[in-house]
């Protein structure tokens, strides 16, 4: 288990000793101890510790589960409670606290050893949830294609830059605020619930022509990807919209292309499109970080599956696909004492569902998976 730096809020000495030499048994560093609720406050917000074991009760007119709520509210930290009572009402505002789980009293090594394997889980998950996010938001804010996401009743909840440039408005800002039913962006008003009911009724994704409506009142041709998640209880939850412009119908394909292109940037695994014919159609700087040339080209010794003289062979992935034209992932090198990759194959198919080739991504294995 990681050490963590853990503020104990204790107003009882011995009890708060045995919890002291428990810790410090398991590893972790106690960086303060405190006796009332108040101080404890005080504790966490100029030593922020990894997390805080409070005593529900304590020496002033601030209560632990007072405590708590000002802690995990301004400071986010994980707080775990020990008590020595059975109280279902209490109990019930422990819960309501944010604390993340109870220990009774007396307190011992192992239920507080798997309370704080419990704490350092949440944490990881919340970190990686954070990360997911701030990625999502930059890709989101920062692609070239047009993007909003509204919720069930049709209201935008955010738009990007992109889509607001796309229909005159000069900042996405500027759009939201004259703009707040998803409904009025198209010349048809029934666009987005028959897209949703479509999808709802089949798992088919394909790319949807529409019409847009511009700030002069002008209307533009634009390709539609969309994606519609559930809410709680069935029904349409969210529905994202990315929006690529075209000059005419006749652009699917390539319009289909720079939406890929546009978006493989964000992803931190390597990312390549390719043709049926081996031919590199588009790659995100990851990848050409791993095995791009000087030149900028893509070096054939270190990416052995593009280009007729492919020396591509066994039993991959990519040769798979190669023949049966389906998704197919596994392990692979590159080059025989290269890293290791688990490297998925997806078809890329046009709007009629034609195949164009694939979509590969190689995600990099760390040493000693």
């Amino acid at each position: 288990m990681q050490s963590l730096r853990i503020l104990i809020a204790e107003d009882d000495k011995l009890s708060a000793t045995l919890i002291k030499v428990l810790l410090e048994a398991e590893g972790h560093v106690v960086c303060g101890v405190s006796s009332s609720g108040a101080s404890a406050v005080e504790a966490a917000r100029s030593m922020m510790p990894d997390a805080v074991l409070m005593d529900i009760f304590l020496s002033d007119e601030m209560s632990g589960v007072e405590a708590a709520r000002v802690i995990v509210r301004e400071l986010a930290i994980p707080i775990l409670f020990i008590t020595g009572t059975s109280d279902k009402a209490l109990l019930e505002q422990v819960v309501e606290s944010g604390g993340l789980g109870l220990i009774k009293k007396p307190v011992s090594a192992d239920e507080l050893r798997v309370n704080l394997s419990i704490l350092q889980h949440h944490q990881a998950m919340s970190l990686s949830l954070r990360e997911q996010a701030a990625r999502y938001k930059s890709f989101f804010h920062d692609s070239p294609a047009g993007m909003y996401v509204a919720d069930s009743q049709g209201s935008i909840l955010e738009c990007n830059s992109a889509l607001a440039r796309m229909l005159g408005f000069e900042s996405s800002r500027q759009m939201h605020e004259a703009v707040t039913e998803a409904d009025s962006l198209y010349e048809a008003a029934d666009h987005r619930s028959m897209i949703c009911s479509r999808m709802h009724s089949s798992s088919e994704s394909r790319p949807y022509a529409v019409r847009l409506r511009r700030r002069d009142g002008a209307f533009l041709d634009a390709l539609e990807f969309v994606q519609c998640t559930s809410g709680m209880h069935g029904g349409t939850g969210r529905y994202h919209s990315v929006l690529v412009q075209t000059r005419g119908l006749g652009d699917a394909a390539a319009a289909e292309l720079q939406v890929l292109r546009s978006t493989i940037d964000a992803i931190p695994d390597m990312v390549v499109i390719m043709g049926r014919d081996r031919s590199v159609l588009a790659a995100n700087k990851a990848f050409f970080r791993h095995v791009g040339s000087e030149d900028g080209a893509i070096d054939p010794h270190k990416f052995p599956f593009a280009g007729t003289g492919s020396h591509c062979s066994g039993d991959c992935p990519f040769t798979r696909f190669v023949a049966d034209g389906k998704v197919h992932s596994g392990w692979i090198r590159f080059v025989p004492e290269g890293p290791e990759f688990y490297n998925t194959v997806t078809p890329l198919r046009s709007a009629d569902g034609s195949l164009l080739g694939c979509v590969q991504v190689f995600r990099l294995v760390p040493p000693g998976r």
